[in-house]
């Protein structure tokens, strides 16, 4: 196996991130009924706090990872789970934008894991996420209980 091969392996069990697109169509990851905003109010920011199911898309393969945050102001911590393991994370998280990355051992070679994205307007998260080998979309979804 290559390390390109390797790299991209880890990536896909490690952060595995879209939506499946039936999901919603179902009802599941339906986010809460919000009311409209009074005119000249700011919205209220919508929390990103809990579980998430995180799938991506990497070359016509899905996986999917459990990913779990906790906030405190915009200081976002959490784990990401995956076929791989565990690793934690760090990042903030402010004014509906989401920032976080990790760290995880590819075969004894440290490889950094940044993911960008926001809160969509029907709840759910979508972003790339980039390991240095360019930028792959990604969306999540509330986990179920």
């Amino acid at each position: 196996m290559t390390f390109r091969h390797l790299i991209s392996a880890v990536i896909v069990a490690a952060a595995s991130f879209s939506v499946v697109a039936g999901a919603q169509a179902q009802g599941q990851g339906k986010p809460p009924e919000q009311k409209p905003t009074p005119a000249g109010e700011k919205p209220a920011a919508v929390s990103v706090a809990g579980k998430w199911t995180v799938t991506i898309d990497l070359q016509g393969q899905q996986r999917t990872s459990n990913l779990d945050l906790k906030v405190e102001g915009t200081k976002v911590t959490g784990t990401i789970n995956s076929e791989l393991g565990e690793a934690q994370l760090a990042g903030e998280y402010a004014e509906g934008k989401l920032k976080f990355g990790f760290t995880m051992d590819a075969n004894g070679t440290p490889l950094q894991v940044g993911f960008v994205g926001a809160v969509q307007k029907d709840g759910t998260l979508a972003g790339t996420l980039d390991f240095g080998q360019g930028e792959i979309p990604w969306t999540a979804v509330r986990a179920k209980n």
